[in-house]
Order: structure tokens, then C-alpha cells, then sequence
């Protein structure tokens, strides 16, 4: 079930249209990588349960990558 934001004072539902942010916080944010860098779409992705940086990744091209270094390079 969908949530309606509400107004804090009135607890009438609110347009989150109309809803703005503050410019100064908007421009403190940076764009950062939170994952493995790839190129292409997935198959399949399976890591090894001994060692946090190796993983395996099934291109849908073709192909079995392995990285032992997190995907850094």
C-alpha cells in the first residue's frame, strides 16, 4: 500500500511536486561508484565465500569474467 506524504502541521496530503530542496545540500552531493565497475549487461554474478575480492561475472555477450582484485581493474 502507497504512503501519502502529509503535511507536519495539518496532516493533510501534500503534491511531492511541490516539495523543494535545499540548493546548499543538493550541491554538497558527489557522485561516487558503490559497486564494481562493468562493462555490459549481467548474466549471473557469484562471489567467493573465502575471499571478499573474487567474483565471477557472466557476460549476456558470452564470456566469464573473474576478478580477484574487487573489479578495480
Amino acid at each position: 500500500m502507497a504512503r501519502t506524504a502529509r503535511s507536519s502541521r495539518t496532516g493533510t496530503p501534500r503534491n511531492p511536486a511541490s516539495i523543494t530542496a535545499d540548493p546548499a545540500l543538493l550541491n554538497a552531493l558527489k557522485w561516487r561508484c558503490i559497486g564494481p565497475p562493468r562493462g555490459g549487461r549481467v548474466v549471473a554474478v557469484a562471489g567467493d565465500p573465502k575471499d571478499p575480492m573474487t567474483f565471477y561475472f557472466g557476460a549476456c555477450a558470452g564470456g566469464v569474467w573473474k576478478t580477484v582484485d574487487g573489479g578495480v581493474y
